[in-house]
């Protein structure tokens, strides 16, 4: 399946306006097969932040090794510095 593909674009276009057709509920029906991937290696697309930190939270959870603490030392612009998102921890 590429995406220059008619009926790929059509089921874009059918999800995006979310008027669903029959013949997007059917194409999309046609591409449900089982993959033999492992789980760590997939890619996932949040829309959310909270989504994001909640899987890393579940994958850091999943980690059996032992674990370790790094301390960072950011630095570089500030206009770049305040914009991170990344909570700022004082040890």
């Amino acid at each position: 399946m590429r995406q220059h593909e008619n009926l790929l674009i059509c089921a874009v276009n059918d999800l995006a306006s979310g008027h669903v057709t029959a013949n997007t509920l059917a194409f999309m029906g046609s591409l449900n097969r089982p993959l033999s991937i492992n789980p760590q290696n997939v890619v996932r697309l949040c829309s959310l932040n909270a989504e994001v930190a909640l899987h890393n939270a579940h994958m850091m959870e999943e980690v059996r090794s032992k674990q370790c603490t790094y301390m960072a030392d950011d630095n570089g612009e500030d206009k770049y510095l305040l914009k991170m998102q990344v909570e700022k921890v004082k040890m």
